[in-house]
């Protein structure tokens, strides 16, 4: 279920740890795994050190599985500034807010961020276990 199964892990790699954001969604609850796979993007653009590794790779991964149509087809009830549809991309210093006027959802518990590169979305079938979103995401340079 979307009760926030999530994970942070990193790989040891030739150039250095690699940090994943890994969510895991099984039956649609909340319209805010959009939302959190993007900060999960926003968040890896800008991770510089990782516990007691001093040097992470350039390259890092944001993964979404779900058998959750709803994201991959990119429709309400998800609010629109947060589709992950197959085949959109994001442009690069592309602004994300919840369009509700809630300050809740606008500045507490989701406040707004925007990303420093583009990235293209494209889902791949995982068969009866759903679609899976792999992002390459890069470092923001300084």
């Amino acid at each position: 279920m979307c009760q926030g199964s999530q994970a942070r892990r990193s790989v040891e790699a030739p150039l250095g740890m690699t940090p994943i954001e890994l969510k895991y969604c099984t039956h649609w609850k909340a319209d805010t795994y959009g939302y959190a796979v993007l900060k999960d993007i926003h968040r890896l653009e800008r991770v510089d050190v990782a516990g007691s590794h001093a040097a992470l790779s350039r390259v890092r991964y944001a993964i979404f599985v779900t058998t959750e149509s709803v994201y991959w087809e990119g429709r309400r009830p998800e609010p629109e500034p947060f589709w992950l549809r197959d085949g959109s991309c994001t442009r690069p210093g592309q602004w994300f807010q919840y369009d509700q006027a809630s300050p809740d959802t606008r500045w507490w518990r989701y406040p707004p961020f925007h990303l420093s590169h583009g990235y293209q979305f494209r889902w791949e079938s995982l068969g009866p276990a759903g679609r899976c979103l792999l992002v390459e995401v890069t470092h923001q340079s300084r």
